[in-house]
C-alpha cells in the first residue's frame, strides 16, 4: 500500500516543475454538484459513494492551510447558520411538529406536538418531545444526525468542526452527509464507517484502487504529489492512483511501482536491477530525478501498441525519419483521433460514409466541420482523418509531402513503387488494390485500405501495422497478415526522397 501520509503534500504538475496543476476536463460526477445524502444511489456522486474501503492507517486529521496548494485560513468553508444568538421564550413563526427541508417549509415530523422541530426567522431548532428541552449537540433525528450548536441550538449546515474533526452538514437540510461529496468544485470524502461523517484525509481505497485527500480534505486530481518525500501520480478525471507505469510528461518518461511510488536511481528496487527497470519488455536507465531511457530493446512478440512504442523510440535500427513518422502516429492514436471518411462527396463526420452514424471527438462537442478542414493533414493536431490522410500526416511531420491522397492516388503514385513483403521496413505502406471501376478511358478505379507498417515480430515474423482503421475502431495497432484479408494488397516504399 501506499506510504503514510505526512503533513507535508504539495502538487505539481510533474515532480521537477511547480505550480498548481490545471482542473480536470471532467470531475466524477461533475453533472450533479449539489451535495445530496450518502445513501445516494446516484453513481455518478463521485469515485467511491458509500462502499469505499476504509484502511487502518488513514489519517483522519482535520484540515490544514492548504487546499490544492491554494492558502486558506479557515476551514473547508465558512459553515452555514450557526450563530451567536440565544433564542427567546417567545419564537416569531415558528413552524411546530416539521423538520428543515429543502425549501425551508419542513416536513411533517409529530403534527399536532408543539416539540420537535421548530423554525424562528431562518434558523430551525429541536426539542425533546419527550422533556420538552431545547437539544444541543448532535442528535439522531429519524435515522439522520444534525448538529445544534452548543450555545444556540441553532441547527448548522455547511462545514462543522467538532472535537478536532470536520463534517458536513447539508446546506438547506442540516443532516450530516457520508460517503463522497463534491463541494465548492473538489471532492471530500466523509467516513461511512458507522455513520462516524468525519472529514477524511490521506490514502483511501476503494474497490482496489487508491486515492489520496490532502489534509483539507481535497481529493488530489491531475498531478504529481509529494507523501513522506516520495513522488505519485493521480489521474485527472478521477484522482484513481497511477500504478506500475510509465508516465510521460513533457517528453520525459518516470515510472510508478505497484504502490505508486515514483522510482529513481537512489531507490533500492532500482538499485538491486543494475540502475534500470523493466517495463513492457523494454529496459530502462532510471536517473536520480526518475527520468526513464530506454536503453535496450527487442521487437516485440505481437501488436501491442506501448511496446512497439517503446521499440520504434529506441531501436537504432531505423533512420530518424522513419522514426519521427511512426511516432507522429503513435501521437494520433493516444490523443484519441477519429477515423473519418476524407472525400469531397461525404464532407462532414455526420455524413462521412457507410457505418459512420455522425461519430464525433469527444473534445469536439457538436461543432460542425468541413471537409477542407477535415482533410487538413498538415494541422498539427487533427481530430479526424482516414487511412490515407493518416499515412499523409504522418509524413508531413517529418518533412515529406505526400501527393496521393486516397487509395487509387497510393497505387498509381510514381511517388511509391512495389516492394516484396521481406523488404518491408518500419513506415512502409500496404496499399489494397481492390478495383471498384473503371473511367471513360477503361483504366482501373482503386478502393480499399491503406495501412503503415511497424515491423516483425520476434520469433513469429508476424507483420505489425499501425493504422486509422474504420468507424468503430479509430486508430489501432495490430499483427495481422492483409492479404489474407484481401489477396489484393500490394507493399510500397517511398522513393522521391530517402527515409534512411
Amino acid at each position: 500500500m501506499p506510504e503514510s501520509s505526512t503533513n507535508e503534500t504539495i502538487i505539481q504538475p510533474n515532480p521537477y516543475a511547480g505550480g498548481r496543476p490545471a482542473p480536470p476536463i471532467s470531475l466524477p460526477g461533475q453533472g450533479s454538484q449539489t451535495a445530496s445524502g450518502g445513501s445516494s444511489s446516484n453513481n455518478s456522486q463521485g469515485p467511491g459513494q458509500n462502499t469505499i474501503i476504509i484502511d487502518d492507517e488513514v489519517s483522519l486529521s482535520g484540515p490544514s492551510t492548504s487546499l490544492n496548494g491554494t492558502p486558506q485560513q479557515s476551514g473547508p468553508s465558512s459553515g452555514g447558520n450557526v450563530q451567536p444568538t440565544t433564542p427567546g421564550t417567545d419564537f416569531n413563526n415558528t413552524v411546530t411538529g416539521m423538520a428543515p427541508g429543502a425549501n425551508g417549509t419542513g416536513q411533517n415530523q409529530s403534527s399536532g406536538s408543539a416539540n420537535g422541530w421548530r423554525k424562528d426567522g431562518n434558523n430551525w431548532y429541536y426539542f425533546d418531545p419527550a422533556t420538552g428541552n431545547m437539544v444541543k449537540g448532535w442528535k439522531k433525528i429519524d435515522g439522520l444526525w444534525y448538529y445544534l450548536d452548543p450555545g444556540t441550538g441553532i441547527m448548522a449546515t455547511g462545514w462543522v468542526k467538532t472535537d478536532g474533526l470536520w463534517y458536513y452538514l447539508e446546506p438547506n437540510n442540516g443532516h450530516m452527509l457520508t460517503g463522497w461529496q463534491y463541494i465548492n468544485q473538489e471532492w471530500y470524502y466523509l467516513e461511512t464507517t458507522a455513520g462516524n461523517g468525519q472529514m477524511v484525509t490521506g490514502w483511501k481505497l476503494h474497490n482496489g484502487k487508491w486515492y489520496y485527500l490532502f489534509e483539507s480534505g481535497a481529493m488530489a486530481h491531475g498531478g504529481w504529489i509529494r507523501v513522506d518525500e516520495k513522488w505519485y501520480c493521480v489521474r485527472s478525471n478521477s484522482g484513481e492512483l497511477e500504478i506500475s507505469k510509465i508516465i510521460e510528461y513533457n517528453g520525459k518518461k518516470y515510472y510508478v511501482n505497484n504502490k505508486g511510488v515514483m522510482l529513481t536511481s537512489n531507490d533500492t528496487e532500482v538499485i538491486e536491477n543494475g540502475g534500470t527497470i523493466e517495463y513492457n519488455g523494454v529496459i530502462y536507465a532510471v536517473d536520480w530525478e526518475g527520468v526513464c531511457t530506454a536503453i535496450s530493446v527487442e521487437r516485440p512478440v505481437n501488436g501491442d501498441q506501448a511496446a512497439w512504442k517503446a521499440y520504434i523510440e529506441s531501436t537504432p535500427d531505423i533512420s530518424e525519419t522513419r522514426r519521427k513518422i511512426l511516432l507522429t502516429g503513435f501521437k494520433r492514436l493516444e490523443r484519441g483521433c477519429v477515423y473519418h471518411q476524407l472525400r469531397s462527396g461525404y464532407k462532414t463526420p455526420g455524413n462521412c460514409g457507410s457505418g459512420c452514424k455522425g461519430k464525433k471527438h469527444p473534445d469536439h462537442g457538436q461543432r460542425t466541420y468541413s471537409y477542407d478542414e477535415m482533410a487538413a493533414y498538415t494541422l498539427d493536431d487533427p481530430y479526424y482523418l482516414d487511412c490515407s490522410y493518416f499515412v499523409k500526416h504522418c509524413y508531413f511531420k517529418a518533412g515529406i509531402e505526400v501527393a496521393s491522397g486516397d487509395t487509387a492516388g497510393f497505387n498509381t503514385s510514381k511517388q511509391w513503387s512495389d516492394i516484396s513483403r521481406e523488404a518491408l521496413r518500419p513506415a512502409d505502406v500496404a496499399v489494397e488494390r481492390h478495383i471498384s471501376g473503371y473511367d471513360e478511358h477503361d483504366n482501373p478505379q482503386y478502393a480499399g485500405h491503406i495501412i503503415m507498417f511497424l515491423g516483425f515480430t520476434q520469433g513469429s515474423n508476424e507483420t505489425v501495422w499501425i493504422e486509422m482503421a474504420n468507424h468503430a475502431t479509430g486508430g489501432r495497432v495490430s499483427a495481422y497478415d492483409p492479404k489474407a484479408k484481401r489477396a489484393e494488397y500490394k507493399y510500397r516504399k517511398w522513393i522521391q526522397s530517402s527515409l534512411d
